[in-house]
Parts: C-alpha cells; structure tokens; sequence
C-alpha cells in the first residue's frame, strides 16, 4: 500500500475546516483525506497547546483569564 504525503497547506486547510465547525467526516470528504490522519493532526495541536499550557505558571494562567473575562465583560457592555 502506498501512503500519500500530505501538505502543509492540506493540513492548515483541514484544521481550518474543523475550526470553523466542520465534522470530521465532513472535512475527510472535501479533502480526500482520511479520518483518522485528520484527526491524529488535531490531536496533535491540542497537545501542542497543552505543553505550552504547562509552560505557563498558574500565576500567569490566573491573569490571563481575569484579563479574557474583563475584556468580555467590557465588550458585552
């Protein structure tokens, strides 16, 4: 079985898609790539974002979120 190579651009436009809402089955479809290479590529950036996550200290984390909610609550007003 030969095994195809993704791009970078076939990567970036399917976690666009899933971004903006789309089923993984949908973007698999549009794209004419499997299921699971998608979804190994969105597991992938979660964990991405989960070891930036332990990088920050909950000090930092606490601000960060006072500073996101004030901003919405300031921007609902």
């Amino acid at each position: 079985m030969a095994y195809r190579r993704y791009t970078d651009k076939d990567r970036i436009t399917a976690l666009e898609l899933l971004a903006l809402g789309h089923s993984l089955s949908d973007v698999s479809r549009q794209l004419n790539i499997p299921v699971t290479t998608i979804d190994n590529w969105d597991k992938d950036k979660t964990q991405k974002a989960k070891e930036i996550k332990k990088e920050l200290n909950t000090e930092e984390l606490g601000e960060i979120r006072k500073q996101k909610k004030e901003e919405f609550v300031n921007n609902a007003w």
